[in-house]
């Protein structure tokens, strides 16, 4: 059986929530803040942001942060398909082939999503190209009609 993202979130939620209630002691905030100091303390590493991209980014591409900034630096630190260049504050997606598990180029969020709700079909895309192609030239007659 293959769950939808928000029935593994619904699960975790309900672990989570059977754990608490059954050890209230160790679900309070001065029981995580010990535990953080100890475990930040055997573990300094760890608490460092890029040790966390660093791990997220192998298990799910293969890859490490600095072979994705190194693809950045091919890509001049642009999105691969609008060129917005990437600032500290905006978001980067490694953009992946879920068939063949390979990655393709490094792209913005909403290029990336546009492409998630493409379901990364060509023919989708060209149909949306068409599609606004279309009406931006029945608006362009639109507007010359109304200057006449």
């Amino acid at each position: 059986m293959v769950l939808t993202e928000d029935e593994k979130k619904r699960r975790r939620r309900e672990a989570h929530k059977k754990v608490c209630q059954n050890n209230p002691e160790k679900y309070n905030s001065d029981y995580w803040t010990k535990l953080h100091k100890k475990v930040y303390q055997n573990n300094p590493e760890k608490y460092n942001s890029d040790y966390w991209t660093n791990a997220r980014l192998k298990s799910r591409y293969g890859i490490t942060l600095k072979e994705k900034r190194n693809i950045m630096l091919q890509q001049h630190n642009r999105c691969a398909i609008c060129f917005q260049i990437f600032n500290g504050s905006e978001y980067s997606s490694t953009d992946h082939c879920h068939i063949y598990s390979r990655i393709r180029m490094i792209l913005c969020g909403g290029c990336n999503k546009m492409l998630g709700y493409a379901r990364d079909n060509p023919a989708i895309l060209a149909n949306a190209i068409d599609y606004l192609n279309k009406f931006e030239e029945k608006f362009k007659k639109l507007e010359h009609v109304k200057e006449v």
